[in-house]
């Protein structure tokens, strides 16, 4: 089951990074019926496939101090991208979200010149990260699985329609080009 998700997260990772261009989306499922093959503008932007996903999670049966780790999470994380990332990420374990949340906690301070997240709030966060990923990965793997690959499959239909709606627009607007005038 680890290896599933280890996988999954490999080609998570490289898919994301590879084809990852743009403007980060907000996620979250769209409300109401809609054409699944026609991307919406915030699929469009999506940088990875995990901010194409859900950008909440139901904490209310989860023990009281990670309910309130939850919520320094959303606090602290939401102010540099989007929660659908990593929540919808395939980490699982406590030492890969450490070394996430470190390298998250560095560019912060090269950004904005000061300490998001104090020694133990950074400990909270990843506490959090480690126990929602038993949770909602690894106990239920079947389901986290489909939605990765439901995550895969919409990235890859966003980032083609991307990259034509990118062609049409530089078709439409190229300038004519000047006339061949010989080798010189």
């Amino acid at each position: 089951m680890r290896r599933a998700l280890a996988a999954g997260l490999a080609v998570g990772t490289a898919v994301g990074l590879w084809w990852g261009a743009g403007s980060c989306g907000k996620g979250g499922a769209a409300s109401g019926p809609r054409d699944s093959s026609v991307p919406t503008t915030e699929e469009r932007e999506a940088l990875f496939p995990a901010d194409m996903g859900p950008d909440t999670i139901d904490v209310t049966a989860y023990p009281a101090p990670q309910q309130e780790n939850y919520r320094l999470f959303v606090e602290k994380c939401s102010l540099c991208h989007t929660l659908a990332r990593p929540i919808n990420s395939p980490l699982v374990d406590a030492s890969t979200w450490g070394r996430y949340v470190r390298r998250m906690h560095g560019k912060n301070q090269v950004r904005h010149g000061g300490l998001l997240l104090s020694g133990e709030e950074a400990k909270r966060v990843i506490a959090f990260l480690a126990f929602d990923s038993r949770e909602r990965k690894i106990k239920r793997a079947e389901e986290f699985q489909s939605l990765q690959a439901d995550l895969l499959m919409r990235f890859d239909l966003a980032v083609r329609d991307r990259y034509k709606r990118n062609a049409e627009v530089g078709r439409t607007s190229s300038q004519e080009s000047a006339p061949y005038v010989g080798d010189r």
